[in-house]
């Protein structure tokens, strides 16, 4: 209990020291930051802001290629964890819903992450699965990839799940990928904690039959890193944002 109030005091701390004089709030509730559906908020960066992972990514594996071969070799090994804990645990980092989501990374950060005891870094959180989420569309439309789970009459761990050929690249993967960069600058003392728990989170991707492992956040916190748009100077503003007040 006495390292979480420690924690809580130094990440407050922290955060204020990068808020200098700033003198308006963040927003800490969704009201006003509707992004079109429900639950969902806007992000920090403007459609014309936002990277494109077409312009990064190499095309998804051709057929007959080696990388394809690897791919379905991965899959055929997920399989054999169906109904498994660690098929149910992938169900569960699935789910970018917010309250749930929220506390993906508590545990790898030290402190809880929620409306009610965090409130400017849950929205940090929120705002930042927008924009990775985003930056994903362009390269999506292009490639139009079918799931392999679809592709093989199969079902992955999440049923309900839409079954859109979009699957690469991965908008879970790269959510998660920009949450841990952008936490690991929060707290850069947790940063191989985090880091870890990124690359245990982007492993469900296999599970559902996605296999889009190459895909990182880091456009998405290089946008960032010089929007002054986001709350503050770059990221060092949005993580401002995350612990104003929570």
């Amino acid at each position: 209990m006495k390292n979480h109030a420690v924690r809580m005091g130094w990440v407050f701390l922290a955060f204020w020291m990068l808020a200098g004089c700033a003198c308006v709030t963040p927003p800490t509730s969704p009201d006003g930051l509707s992004g079109g559906r429900p639950g969902y908020v806007i992000g920090y960066l403007k459609p014309e802001q936002l990277p494109s992972s077409r312009t990064f990514l190499p095309p998804p594996p051709a057929a007959g290629s080696a990388a394809l071969a690897a791919d379905e070799e991965i899959y055929k090994m997920t399989r054999k964890l169906r109904d498994t804990p660690r098929w149910a645990l992938a169900a569960k980092d699935a789910d970018l819903t917010f309250p749930n989501a929220a506390a993906t990374f508590s545990c790898a950060l030290g402190i809880p992450i929620s409306q009610e005891e965090t409130p400017h870094l849950n929205m940090l959180i929120r705002r930042v699965r927008a924009d990775a989420s985003r930056a994903n569309d362009k390269a999506k439309d292009l490639y139009k990839r079918k799931r392999p789970y679809v592709a093989h009459g199969d079902t992955s761990c999440t049923p309900k799940e839409k079954h859109k050929d979009d699957s690469y690249p991965s908008g879970h993967s790269s959510i998660g990928w920009a949450w841990a960069l952008v936490l690991a600058e929060i707290a850069p003392d947790r940063a191989d904690t985090i880091f870890a728990r990124a690359r245990f989170r982007r492993q469900p991707r296999r599970l559902r039959g996605a296999l889009e492992e190459r895909h990182r956040g880091r456009a998405h916190r290089r946008g960032l890193d010089g929007e002054p748009s986001a709350p503050g100077p770059g990221l060092q503003g949005a993580a401002r944002t995350g612990a104003q007040g929570g």
